[in-house]
C-alpha cells in the first residue's frame, strides 16, 4: 500500500458540485477504458458519494491513498445511450454534482445547458458511450436498463494504472480539472 506510483501537482477535493479528485478519477477511468476495452468512449462520470477520502494533497501518490479514494470493488462499464438519455442523466448530474471527464456543462440554477462532449454540442440523436460505475448504473433510475458492458476493471486498477502511466511518460496528475461544470448567468 506504500508503493508510490505517481506524483500529484496540487491538492485536489471532492466538492459540489465539481470536484477536481472526482475529474482526476473520471480521467484515469476514460483513459484507461480508452486504451483497454472501447477507443471510442465519450465521457465518464463518478458519483461523489462513493469517493471516501475528501482530498489528495500535491507530492507522491500511493496504492494506499487511492484504495482510500475508492475503497470498493466497483468495476467499470461502458453504458451507450441515445443523446436526448445522456442529456436527462446530464441533468441529474447537473443537480447533484459528481465527477466528470471528456465533457463541459454549463450549469445555471442546478440545470446543464451548453453541454459539450470533447469540445462537439451534445446531439440528441447521437450516440454516446458512457466509462461508469456498475454499482451506480445499477443504482441510476434514468441508465439501468441501457446497454452496457461490463469490464471486470476495478476503478480503484484504472485509477493506479492512469497514475502509474502519467508517472512513466513524466507527467503529475492534478492538472486541468478545473472549468468541466462552469457557472452560467
Amino acid at each position: 500500500m506504500s508503493e508510490v506510483l505517481g506524483t500529484a501537482s496540487k491538492r485536489m477535493d471532492v466538492r459540489r458540485p465539481a470536484s477536481t479528485l472526482g475529474n482526476f478519477m473520471c480521467d484515469a477511468m476514460l483513459d484507461m477504458a480508452r486504451e483497454k476495452f472501447d477507443q471510442g468512449a465519450d465521457l465518464a462520470v463518478v458519483n461523489l458519494g462513493g469517493i471516501r477520502r475528501p482530498y489528495l494533497e500535491p507530492g507522491p501518490v500511493t496504492r494506499g491513498m487511492l484504495f482510500e479514494i475508492m475503497p470498493f470493488d466497483n468495476l467499470m462499464v461502458l453504458v451507450t445511450v441515445k443523446g436526448t438519455v445522456l442529456e436527462a442523466f446530464l441533468q441529474e448530474t447537473a443537480a447533484d454534482g459528481a465527477g466528470i471527464g471528456g465533457f463541459t456543462m454549463k450549469v445555471t440554477n442546478k440545470k446543464a445547458t451548453e453541454i459539450r462532449i470533447n469540445g462537439t454540442l451534445l446531439d440528441p440523436s447521437g450516440e454516446y458511450t458512457i466509462v461508469y460505475s456498475d454499482y451506480s448504473l445499477n443504482n441510476s433510475r434514468i441508465l439501468k436498463g441501457s446497454p452496457a458492458k461490463q469490464t471486470n476493471y476495478l476503478i480503484r486498477s484504472a485509477m493506479e494504472d492512469y497514475v502509474k502511466k502519467m508517472g512513466r511518460s513524466g507527467k503529475q496528475i492534478g492538472d486541468n480539472l478545473e472549468n468541466r461544470f462552469y457557472a452560467g448567468n
